[in-house]
């Protein structure tokens, strides 16, 4: 076994292994299993979670037509409306101005 060394200043030492924790109990051995299994578990459900199926997709997009139907069915009754208004507007102008025109003749 070789040993590792390292210069520092005026001075050589000996590299310290890094200490290995290894389970030693069958108690820890099952512990961590199931740790592992749980970060497996995990990490599918996670991925499962990600994924988004045919049926979704479709429940989706026609969520997303029909709102899309709605908001242009509101613009346009919005439009009718302002059209509307703007002709009982005009009629009514038009009627004030004929009311002023008959008081005038007969006055």
């Amino acid at each position: 076994m070789t040993k590792n060394y390292y210069v520092n200043g005026n001075t050589v030492r000996e590299l310290e292994a890094p200490v290995r924790q290894t389970p030693n109990t069958r108690r820890e051995i099952e512990e961590a299993r199931r740790r592992k299994n749980r970060r497996n578990a995990a990490r599918r459900n996670r991925q499962r979670a990600m994924e988004m199926s045919m049926g979704y997709v479709a429940f989706l997009t026609v969520c997303v037509l029909m709102l899309a139907f709605a908001a242009v069915m509101f613009i346009r009754v919005q439009s009718q409306m302002t059209h509307h208004m703007r002709r009982v507007a005009a009629l009514e102008s038009k009627v004030i101005d004929m009311r002023a025109d008959n008081d005038e003749r007969y006055n």
